[in-house]
């Protein structure tokens, strides 16, 4: 009942009554609602003006209270996880040992969602080597960032495992083993602060020549040397103050001062235009040299970057290969979404 076109359609018949009500008292049909004399033409227009703003409240109520209940739900997701105890207790578990490769190799990957129709992730294995860069593609719902989560160790397969350098992921604490992840997601986490003092964040410690040096790398100098304050300038929550192009560069800018071995980046372009979204595909190029890459995306993009492609499809990964052998027959058997005009991604 609280949706919001069933509110905006009672505001609308509730203005279109007033509508009908003075003009029927103008045309001499109606004569009550009107204390001592009859409603003039201007207290009439000054109503109707002011209509709509008094049923304003009534057509955001739908809004505010669908927003209250994704709040009450993801509060209940929250509170699962806080009270999810560890696979393992914590004195089992013992620290990654850093290294700059990493040979990650997952066998078998099946993971399930309580109360989902299918596994999210369903026998799914492959490996990365070091310094190679994989692109999983697949439609939205495939099951890619369920992939993803399972790597950085946010969940654990319901079968399956996850080995690094030959370590069993869930035999490490999971604190060590982000420490050699650089993961950026759809949408940049930047806080309030100067710009500065985000990309410092990847590495607490390092100089203010490397910082730069990570500034230049991705891009954020070219937007920043424009500005009084340069690197220094303020930002709100969640990049308030930046384009989407730009927050997302100085997140890249974070991750390269991180310096960590290995990327998994989430779709790192979705809702950029084409100028901002070939800006940042040409600095993750520059910035990952070197590093394993696992990029996440469900358009025909970077297939010569990549060393690799596999395709996922409703939780199984349906093809594998290099892009000239996917596309040997002129198209993939399972495209994904073609992008839409402009650049913005569904």
């Amino acid at each position: 009942f609280l949706s919001a076109a069933v509110l905006e359609f009672f505001s609308s018949i509730s203005i279109a009554l007033l509508a009908m009500y003075l003009g029927m008292s103008y045309l001499g049909y109606l004569e009550f609602g009107a204390w001592g004399k009859s409603l003039t033409l201007e207290a009439g227009f000054f109503v109707l003006l002011i209509a709509p703003e008094f049923y304003l409240p009534l057509r955001e109520l739908g809004t505010h209270y669908h927003a209250r209940a994704e709040a009450i739900g993801a509060a209940r997701e929250i509170l699962d996880i806080l009270s999810t105890e560890a696979h393992r207790p914590a004195e089992e578990l013992k620290p990654f040992p850093p290294s700059e490769t990493l040979k990650i190799r997952c066998e078998d990957l099946t993971l399930a969602y309580q109360g989902g129709r299918r596994p999210a992730v369903n026998g799914v294995s492959f490996d990365l080597n070091p310094g190679e860069k994989v692109l999983l593609m697949g439609e939205s719902g495939a099951g890619k960032t369920s992939v993803v989560n399972l790597l950085l160790g946010f969940m654990q397969p319901d079968r399956g495992r996850i080995t690094v350098n030959g370590t069993a992921l869930n035999l490490v604490t999971p604190e060590s083993w982000r420490r050699s992840i650089a993961w950026i997601g759809q949408n940049p986490v930047l806080l309030h602060g100067t710009i500065l003092d985000n990309i410092r964040m990847g590495r607490p410690e390092a100089s203010a020549s490397r910082i730069e040096a990570a500034a230049r790398a991705a891009r954020v100098l070219e937007f920043t040397e424009k500005l009084p304050d340069g690197l220094a300038t303020l930002i709100g929550e969640q990049g308030y103050g930046l384009s989407r192009g730009q927050a997302q560069r100085v997140a890249l800018a974070r991750a390269f001062v991180k310096d960590a071995p290995l990327w998994l980046l989430d779709e790192p372009t979705a809702r950029l235009d084409r100028e901002n979204e070939a800006l940042i595909m040409a600095a993750i190029k520059d910035l990952t040299a070197g590093r394993t890459v696992l990029l996440l995306t469900h358009r025909l993009q970077g297939l010569q970057w990549a060393d690799r492609i596999l395709v996922m499809a409703e939780g199984r990964i349906v093809e594998r290969g290099t892009g000239s052998e996917l596309k040997g027959g002129g198209e993939l058997r399972h495209p994904p979404a073609q992008p839409r005009e402009g650049g913005v991604h569904g």
